[in-house]
């Protein structure tokens, strides 16, 4: 898009620990009429003048706003192969462009309402923005926040607060796993799913409030935030109660009924397992999923399975609202 001489130009910059964002709306001079290609043009590499690196251009997701226009594009550089560039651009008619461009990372999660900020800024210029409307404030959610339930743990438990860091490929695949191993097997077999509803792919921002020791009442409460996080489909029926036998261990999984959260995906599980050196026990798990790119759990045992699934299921309540803020 070429901004020609007697354009209205409009600009803000916001930069951030982990990533910038930027917002520019533009009136046009003369009507715009360059465009992407609808097909052929996804995915493609570009090189500078005089030989200078360049890079590639993705064509992403856009997200949908009513009277306009929008596309996505995702740029990487290719001194830089971990950062990344994702500019969202809506269209109001042929002279007035709303660009929202965040560069960060590749590790780093795409801030929460990033997509909903365009839709704002877009409301604004046409002048029907009002902040009652604004569907989701940017950076609303925020794991790091998890740490102020520490004080409302079951009495009796202190929890040590783990501070956010981004984990390491090992700790990356165990996120969502209950019990065992990959190799794990299940019977009935096609309720493997559940001994890992949620799963992970690159790396994750991490942070939890766990127990200290391992003997008597343990609580762990865990949060992880990715753009890679996804929830995997579970049978609807016939995997309530099933078995599973991995290295070292063996049990069973139940299916239990989580706590309502608004506009959170929730599931419940509780396990019993026996090690081969004779050790036996019992977990509970109450997990929470929020806009797609953040997990919740809430895991471990009390004096009984009473008292876990009236606690555990109240804990993650106010996990999911402190996250939110």
């Amino acid at each position: 898009m070429d901004v020609s001489v007697g354009s209205e130009v409009a600009r803000i910059y916001a930069p951030g620990p982990t990533s910038d964002i930027s917002m520019m709306a533009v009136k046009l001079a003369a009507p715009l009429t360059a465009d992407i290609p609808v097909q052929g043009c996804d995915h493609v590499g570009y090189t500078l003048d005089q030989g200078q690196p360049g890079g590639t251009v993705e064509r992403i997701e856009a997200p949908h706003i009513e009277g306009a226009r929008t596309q996505g594009i995702r740029y990487q550089v290719s001194t830089d192969p971990v950062a990344f560039t994702y500019e969202y651009t809506a269209f109001l008619g042929d002279r007035v462009v709303v660009t929202l461009r965040t560069s960060r990372k590749q590790e780093t999660p795409e801030p929460p309402g990033v997509a909903d900020l365009l839709g704002d800024a877009v409301a604004a210029v046409k002048g029907t923005y009002t902040p009652s409307s604004s569907k989701a404030p940017l950076l609303k959610n925020d794991i790091n926040r998890l740490a102020n339930v520490k004080d409302a743990f079951p009495q009796g438990i202190t929890p040590n607060v783990i501070p956010a860091r981004t984990s390491g490929d090992i700790d990356t695949v165990k996120i969502g796993r209950l019990v065992g191993s990959a190799s794990t097997s299940v019977d009935p077999p096609q309720c493997e799913p559940v001994l890992q509803p949620v799963r992970q792919s690159g790396g994750a921002l991490t942070t939890a409030l766990d127990t200290p020791g391992r003997d008597g009442p343990h609580v762990v409460v865990g949060a992880s935030q990715s753009d890679h996080l996804s929830q995997v489909e579970l049978p609807q029926t016939g995997c309530e109660h099933i078995s599973y036998s991995a290295e070292g261990e063996h049990g069973t999984v139940d299916r239990l009924v989580p706590p309502t959260i608004d506009h959170a995906t929730t599931f419940a599980f509780r396990t019993q397992y026996t090690y081969d050196y004779g050790v036996s026990g019992t977990r509970h798990f109450y997990s929470a999923i929020l806009d797609d790119n953040i997990y919740i759990t809430v895991r471990g045992q009390l004096d009984s399975d009473e008292e876990s699934e009236q606690a555990l299921p109240e804990l993650l309540v106010k996990a999911v609202a402190a996250i939110r803020g």
